[in-house]
């Protein structure tokens, strides 16, 4: 059964079905597209940039740990929000289900496949956003084995409060309201969350380096 799951998944991501991608309108696609591949690398670099900038300054108060909870705060929020998107994305707009039933495949192979989809793709998030604070954060602070090492489990743990928060009110919202004729709209409203946190970062880090 693991098998067909870890197949399933594999074929869901590399068709683009885990994010309803297929049957979206050109708009859409483009939107999403572009945010993944142009906005990312501009997130994370402009991520590592605030964190050094910051770092530098609050080294000399010995303050520089507020760094390391607030970016975590604030990754856990992102990561809630864009959590969201992905479980509306695959479990309720995604167009693969009516192939997937006639297949040799169990219902709770088909939700268990989606649903590592979906935990992929928050780790994808929390590479891009939690990746550059905690590596920059160390280099700058000059920081051990063990803060690499602790780093590496909150960066495990760290998806999975959120997206279980995120599962829990979408399956509320589901029940008493239907989204599916918005579909094009969550998916650009999604993919402008992405541009927004893009520019939002580049602006923090020219002001503060301004400043």
């Amino acid at each position: 059964m693991k098998n067909k799951i870890i197949l399933l998944t594999k074929t869901l991501i590399r068709n683009g079905d885990g994010l309803s991608l297929k049957g979206s309108s050109g708009f859409a696609k483009a939107a999403i597209i572009a945010t993944f591949a142009i906005l990312l690398p501009m997130i994370m670099i402009g991520i590592s940039a605030l964190v050094i900038n910051l770092a530098n300054a609050l080294k000399p108060l010995g303050q520089e740990g507020i760094i390391l909870n607030l970016g975590i705060s604030i990754c856990a929020a992102m990561i809630f929000v864009f959590g969201i998107f992905y479980i509306i994305s695959t479990f309720y707009f995604s167009s693969d289900v009516e192939n997937l039933l006639p297949l040799p495949l169990k219902p709770r192979q088909i939700v268990g496949a989606k649903f590592l989809v979906v935990t992929i793709y928050e780790y994808l998030t929390t590479a891009v956003l939690y990746l550059p604070l905690w590596l920059s954060y160390g280099i700058v602070t000059g920081s051990g084995f063990l803060y690499y090492l602790y780093g590496l489990i909150v960066f495990l743990l760290l998806p999975i409060t959120p997206l279980a928060a995120a599962s829990l009110i979408i399956m509320v919202i589901m029940r008493f309201t239907n989204l599916s004729k918005y579909k094009d709209a969550v998916k650009v409203i999604g993919a402008m969350l992405g541009v927004f946190l893009g520019v939002g970062i580049n602006i923090l880090v020219q002001s503060f380096g301004e400043g």
